[in-house]
């Protein structure tokens, strides 16, 4: 330690000695300092929102910008109009950007308020802007066991140069759809003049039109089947008074959709609800299909009959190819009992029987029977036998000669009257359900069989059909008695009598003070309806000879309208896949309207009515479509339900908005979100 501290002196003495004078030490100059700021970090700006960037020096000073808005980049959507696959939107603006969706004021908007409501199964034909005819789905079950869509046409219609074609919403002009015409359009306007039948299908990419130039077609009263017309001709009944319109006959197959569509008053339409009573019994040859269509489910000559004597009713009848006859005729009743003959009955030509009988198949509009017509030109021949049947036994009509036994299959019953399903068809054969007496009889002109049940027949019973089916006796008084008898608004009965040419209807007079409004008796031709008008419990009393009609009656309550500034409890009833189920529905004292919010309902549930519970005085209430105390409102979009009787059955599966209101009993459903 003394050495170091001894050298360290001796240098200091030696740079004293060599510094002759004082010396001065020089600070070096110091530059001022520029900061060179670099982006670490940036926040974008958006369209309405500003950014932020954040910079820094090396010396670790840092500092922030602000990045001004963007602004929204408006791009212009033109209007995409919808299809039965593909809603369509308004025309309006977007931000490339945002996705944000504006009006064409550059007002914001969801996305929801340019949507375009796609197609439902009506889809209507405007030209210039006038709906001139309409397009209607139906599903057709095809042989695979699959479901073929097919879409009505419009024929026949005259279109000039440069009218604007349009499909819209039926009774909304403005609502309108997308589609594609053929060569026959050119932007949507016709290319010539002419007279057209349209075909409409429906793709993914929306709707084609296809225009067929076509004749002048008249409008008229006609049968559709699938895209086929048949044009009904007006024909007067053997007693020249009663007036019907007529297409027979037509080859019809299985699975053919068949309407009656009036062309001349709105192309109105006639379906399954609006079959003749004389109709309804033949469930084995067509069946209810979509939107009420009848649909076939056999494959045969068909005569289409409409609103005879003004009925707006609809009858089908089916005629066979004429059965050549080379032996017995009999009733057979199984390999366990004997055949039963038939009696041959012959009518000449020209007698009133045969003019009766024949003058459906030999007037100059009935087509497509000319065999039938060769095998009556020499007379008419029916054979007729009248049984005591039992229920269980099966039987039909057979044709025996020496060799050979033929059965006439069951599905050659043509027509059938009595008590409903006392008869039914089962197999090739017919089978009884009730013990009675029956007369059968066996056509072979039409190689067609009828059935009339006849139990405890006298010379002097009287039947009674329709909503009552009943065989009579008149009392000494030459009277007959229908007692406290419940009917239904629009139900009807007739009276009848059997006699050697077949059923006789008989007249009807109202013989006490009934309003109109509550029954009346309407007729067509020779047959008579006593028709009611209100529900109600009745007592008829008909004189068979003097066809007075003694009524007295008790009309149903109308029920009355609970206090709903009461504690009710209102349940929703339905049925659905079968089940019978209910659902409480939302209600608050002193307000009219009980809710249901986005309830979902499945595709064929059951609309029954609703039940309520008056907790205040525990009375309870019940409104059903089946007794009319409960209507659908004017909110109801009719197209959301198909008719089953009086019931309202539900088309589309989703979630509906279900309203129930107290002061009018009515109830309205609006479709919030389709499944």
């Amino acid at each position: 330690m003394k050495t170091k501290r001894i050298v360290t002196l001796l240098l200091s003495s030696l740079l004293l000695v060599g510094c002759d004078k004082t010396s001065e030490i020089v600070q070096p100059e110091q530059s001022e300092h520029k900061h060179n700021y670099v982006e670490t970090e940036t926040l974008e700006a958006k369209c309405t929102a500003k950014g932020i960037r954040t910079l820094k020096c090396e010396c670790g000073e840092t500092k922030v910008e602000e990045i001004p808005a963007l602004g929204h980049d408006y791009y212009l959507c033109e209007e995409v109009l919808p299809t039965y696959s593909y809603k369509g939107y308004e025309k309006h603006y977007q931000c490339t950007r945002c996705d944000l969706w504006f009006d064409m004021n550059n007002k914001e908007a969801p996305k929801s308020a340019f949507e375009l409501e796609e197609a439902g199964d009506e889809v209507a034909l405007s030209v210039n802007g006038v709906e001139k005819g309409k397009f209607v789905k139906t599903n057709v079950p095809n042989q695979n066991g699959g479901i073929d869509v097919v879409w009505s046409s419009v024929e026949g219609i005259e279109l000039k140069k440069d009218d604007v074609i349009s499909l819209n919403k039926p009774g909304s002009v403005n609502t309108k759809y997308g589609f594609f015409g053929d060569d026959k359009l050119d932007n949507k306007k016709v290319k010539a003049d002419g007279v057209y039948n349209i075909e409409f299908i429906s793709t993914p990419n929306g709707f084609g039109l296809t225009f067929i130039d076509a004749t002048p077609v008249e409008p008229a009263l006609v049968v559709k089947v699938n895209n086929d017309r048949y044009a009904l001709n007006e024909v007067t009944y053997a007693d020249n008074t009663t007036k019907t319109y007529i297409y027979g006959y037509i080859n019809l197959n299985v699975n053919d959709v068949l309407t009656v569509v009036d062309e001349i008053n709105n192309n109105t339409v006639y379906n399954y609800n609006d079959l003749a009573d004389d109709s309804n019994w033949n469930v084995y040859d067509f069946h209810k299909g979509t939107n009420d269509t009848i649909v076939m489910d056999k494959a045969g000559k068909y005569g289409i009959e409409f609103s005879r004597g003004g009925d707006k009713k609809i009858s089908i009848t089916k005629a066979f190819a004429p059965q050549s006859l080379t032996g017995d005729v009999e009733v057979y009743l199984g390999e366990n009992y004997p055949s039963v003959p038939m009696e041959e009955i012959t009518y000449a030509v020209g007698s009133k029987q045969y003019n009766l009988s024949t003058w459906y198949a030999f007037n100059e509009n009935i087509v497509n029977n000319e065999d039938n017509k060769l095998a009556l030109a020499n007379g008419m021949t029916i054979y007729e036998v009248t049984a005591e049947l039992q229920a269980g036994l099966k039987f039909t009509v057979s044709i025996t000669d020496s060799a050979n036994e033929t059965l006439i299959n069951a599905d050659h019953l043509v027509n059938y009257s009595g008590e409903k399903d006392s008869v039914t068809i089962d197999g090739n054969l017919l089978k009884v359900n009730k013990t009675g007496t029956y007369l059968i009889g066996y056509y072979p002109a039409y190689d067609s069989i009828f059935v009339y049940e006849m139990q405890n027949q006298s010379n002097n019973q009287i039947y009674v059909m329709g909503a009552v089916s009943a065989q009579l006796i008149p009392d000494s008084n030459n009277e007959i008695k229908i007692e406290n008898q419940h009917f239904e608004s629009s139900k009807y009965i007739s009276f009848g009598k059997m006699e050697n040419n077949g059923m006789t209807f008989l007249p009807i007079t109202i013989g006490s003070n009934v309003p109109e409004d509550v029954a009346k008796v309407t007729n067509s031709g020779d047959t008579y309806l006593l028709m009611f008008y209100k529900a109600g419990t009745f007592t008829i009393t008909y004189n068979v000879n003097t066809h007075v009609a003694t009524i007295t009656y008790e009309l149903d309550a109308v029920a009355a309208t609970p206090d709903y500034s009461h504690n009710l409890e209102i349940t929703f009833l339905y049925m659905d896949a079968g089940n019978s189920k209910k659902q409480v529905m939302n209600f608050t004292a002193n307000n009219p309207i009980a809710t249901l919010l986005n309830f979902a309902l499945n595709q064929s549930t059951i609309i029954m009515g609703i039940q309520i519970m008056d907790k205040t005085i525990w009375e309870s209430y019940t409104y059903s479509t089946s007794d009319n105390t409960l209507e659908f409102g004017i909110v109801t979009n009719p197209d959301l339900f198909d008719t089953l009787g009086s019931f309202k059955v539900v088309k589309t599966t989703g979630n509906y908005n279900i309203t129930f209101n107290l002061a009018n009993c009515t109830i309205d459903f609006q479709l919030a979100q389709a499944n």
